[in-house]
């Protein structure tokens, strides 16, 4: 039977709230986001959500002493949503600059870094990452939505599912929230927005849940999964699913404009952009809502918990990228250590294979390289051995003593015409 809670005005007016402080700005991008917790620190992406350009740089704060520290760069338009898995942390490249039509990511130990490649599908995005039955998911597209798996930390990948999509039509899944017995995702494709529930073999509509409306915010609590739903004509609502079974757990509030959500034993928290910055907003059960603090200095966009405190991250007024959240010292989390296992970070290269023909090997490479086919589009064959030959482990010199070797003389048009490339210039790359 569905619960249903009345909204409530809250006692306390946002002039009343007290103010969630500012704790960094972060640049030189507008916009701070995909926040979480690793290695006792909180860690954020500085982008520029919207516009082509190159760059997301990686900081981490330290919620104790309050600094804060630049961390990586990401060769991406934007990050992915980020995941904490066996002791490392892996951050999806949400539009990857590296142009081979396969999805990447960055995975460290919060000391050493490695760049990860998924090859089981055609893509231009890694969207997001989580865990489904001990091993990676990713979120992946280029025209068409994908599910890839890896059952070795990311070194190697199979496809689980490829979304039927109509020739010159694109589909997303941008999200991805795992529960005790699948994973729910956020899906756009020509149909409208909906979720879709994956339970490890197939992939269906997610039972109950409303379709065609904005998803303004997903959390889990407990085995449940949380979103906010808004129907243009009502407002805004909170529901929830176990992925069998869907309900609404609020009545729709007229007018309200959350943005992200979080939950933990106490309740749920999300935050509102307003005029003159915005407001933290918390429920103990979904439905009476009341304001806990006033945000001022930027544009809140997400909040996570961390510590048992919430953070917020947004756009800030002057032109970077901004965090509020608890003044320091406050608390920081314990986060296991790199696991046991061997990680992806120790198995490259040379992790799949002790001996090769190299010979062979190299006589194909030197083939490919001369030959003009393999600079057409759609032509992978010279991406796909030099990645193979990168995994084996390659002799020394074995790839370097072909970086200018002589390439298929020709040159070809790149980025609808805007641009020339010389076949040797590709070969490089």
């Amino acid at each position: 039977m569905n619960t249903v809670f009345a909204f409530q005005a809250s006692a306390q007016s946002a002039a009343e709230a007290e103010l969630l402080p500012v704790v960094a700005r972060v640049g030189p991008w507008p916009v701070a986001s995909r926040l979480v917790g690793y290695g006792g620190r909180l860690w954020l992406a500085n982008s520029v959500k919207g516009v082509n350009h190159n760059s997301a740089d990686l900081y981490s704060y330290d919620p104790a002493g309050g600094g804060l520290r630049y961390e990586r760069h990401l060769y991406s338009q934007d990050a992915g949503h980020p995941l904490v898995f066996g002791g490392l942390l892996y951050w999806p490249f949400e539009d990857s600059r590296y142009s081979l039509g396969w999805g990447h990511f960055m995975v460290t130990d919060g000391r050493r870094w490695r760049l990860g490649t998924i090859p089981s599908a055609y893509s231009f995005h890694t969207h997001a990452m989580t865990v489904h039955e001990g091993e990676l998911l990713a979120a992946t597209s280029a025209w068409r939505a994908g599910l890839q798996s890896s059952s070795d930390g990311g070194l190697t990948w199979r496809e689980l599912y490829d979304h039927p999509t109509p020739e010159r039509r694109v589909s997303r899944i941008t999200e991805l929230i795992a529960l005790p017995d699948g994973v729910v995702g956020n899906l756009r494709d020509p149909a409208g927005r909906r979720l879709i529930w994956f339970d490890g073999a197939t992939v269906t509509d997610l039972p109950g849940w409303p379709t065609g409306r904005t998803i303004r915010g997903l959390t889990v609590r407990g085995d449940r999964f949380y979103g906010l739903v808004e129907d243009p004509a009502v407002g805004v609502q909170l529901w929830r699913s176990d992925g069998h079974s869907s309900e609404a757990v609020a009545a729709p509030r007229p007018g309200w404009r959350p943005q992200g959500l979080a939950a933990d034993g106490r309740g749920f928290w999300t935050v509102e952009a307003t005029a003159s910055g915005g407001l933290l907003w918390f429920s103990e059960d979904g439905g009476d809502w009341r304001i806990e603090r006033r945000l001022e200095g930027g544009q809140p966009q997400v909040v996570v918990l961390y510590g048992g405190a919430p953070y917020v991250a947004g756009a800030g007024d002057d032109g970077r990228g901004i965090l509020w959240g608890p003044p320091n010292p406050a608390p920081v989390e314990s986060s296991a250590g790199p696991a046991a296992a061997p990680s992806l970070l120790d198995l490259l290269p040379g992790a799949l294979a002790d001996t090769a023909d190299w010979q062979a090997m190299g006589a194909e490479l030197d083939r490919l390289l001369a030959d003009p086919a393999s600079y057409q589009r759609g032509n992978g064959a010279l991406r796909d051995l030099v990645y193979r030959a990168a995994l084996l482990g390659p002799p020394e010199d074995f790839l370097a003593a072909r970086l200018f070797k002589s390439a298929a003389d020709l040159e070809l048009s790149r980025i609808g015409g805007a641009a020339r490339t010389s076949a040797a210039e590709i070969a490089r790359h």
